[in-house]
């Protein structure tokens, strides 16, 4: 869906809302309560439709170390994905598909799984979703920002989601029939392309919730 065409839909569904609250004949509500209905049916909760749930100081505080944890992993994303044995040498190897290896060191790809908080309820970038949509209801967004915002959330998510669903195809892929390393390799790389994007557009939203600078462009 092209990005006019999303904002056009938040637009025609905060209508939508403002129209039902006054229907509803609870006027007195306005456009807070609208805007809460919205955002919580754009985040595909009924619960957060109802009612958002505060933002604690803790869930900022977790959504800051899973950024820069998101950032160093990227950074350093041969050391974080690989094991290497300290008696091995770092040799780069042609595998069959033509994919090069970084080294001669085991690929580990579900690090990544574990960075963008895909592998436990208690991760930094756990459920990032609500927390995005729950921020915003916070007043965090500036109005200008909105439409913005909404559109990075959605990309972010998106990424998130791709390079979580590479890197799980490439801890399988060795094992799987007629896969091997390259593939491994390859997906792992795929990977890497995905959450790449993923920091970067989380990075512009620290920046608008003023949460962080952006610490990888």
């Amino acid at each position: 869906m092209a990005k006019k065409t999303r904002r056009s839909l938040r637009r025609g569904l905060l209508l939508c809302a403002l129209c039902a609250v006054a229907a509803a004949g609870v006027q007195s509500l306005g456009f807070a309560m609208a805007r809460r209905l919205v955002v919580g049916a754009l985040a595909g909760s009924l619960l957060g439709a109802r009612e958002a749930h505060a933002v604690k100081q803790a869930d900022k505080d977790r959504l800051i170390t899973g950024y820069k944890d998101l950032v160093y992993m990227m950074q350093n994303f041969n050391k974080v994905t690989r094991k290497c044995d300290k008696n091995q040498e770092n040799v780069q190897r042609a595998l069959q598909s033509g994919q090069n290896s970084p080294d001669s060191c085991i690929a580990q790809p579900l690090v990544v799984r574990k960075y963008l908080g895909q592998t436990s309820i208690k991760a930094n970038l756990f459920d990032t979703k609500n927390l995005l949509v729950n921020l915003e209801l916070d007043g965090l967004v500036p109005s200008n920002k909105e439409d913005e915002y909404g559109d990075l959330v959605e990309d972010f998510e998106k990424f998130k989601r791709e390079s979580d669903e590479w890197a799980y195809s490439s801890s399988w892929a060795e094992a799987n029939p007629g896969g091997g390393r390259d593939r491994t390799e390859d997906y792992l790389l795929r990977s890497k392309t995905q959450a790449e994007k993923a920091t970067k557009t989380l990075g512009k939203i620290m920046e608008i919730l003023g949460l962080s600078e952006n610490l990888y462009k």
